[in-house]
């Protein structure tokens, strides 16, 4: 039947066998290609994928560290306001103070006698 059937077609069976071989073949690599391809999106999505949250954690660390800083930088400004009242009234006293040396006898005698 194949035979009668080719000769109507006037083909051997060899070139069409071969052509079959090479249509199949070409479909096989195109669907090693395109799921090569697919693998490779896949790979590359899940990569970036993956430094994506790493970056999002990256930058919630930054932004703790950030308002800890804040957050000590009004502390140490509180601090430091402070520390100038105090070196206010300080200057304040001693400028308004008497400075003269009141040393007592028993202060001078002891002081004599550190030499």
């Amino acid at each position: 039947m194949k035979k009668w059937l080719l000769s109507l077609l006037g083909v051997d069976l060899l070139p069409i066998v071969g052509l079959l071989v090479v249509f199949g073949g070409a479909a096989v690599l195109g669907a090693y290609v395109a799921g090569r391809n697919d693998a490779s999106d896949l790979c590359n999505a899940a990569a970036l994928e993956a430094e994506n949250i790493q970056l999002r954690k990256d930058i919630a660390a930054m932004r703790k560290v950030s308002a800890d800083a804040a957050e000590r930088a009004t502390a140490d400004a509180a601090a430091l306001s402070i520390l100038r009242e105090q070196v206010d009234d300080l200057e304040h006293a001693f400028s308004s103070a008497d400075n003269s040396c009141r040393l007592t006898p028993d202060d001078a005698r002891r002081l004599r006698a550190v030499r």
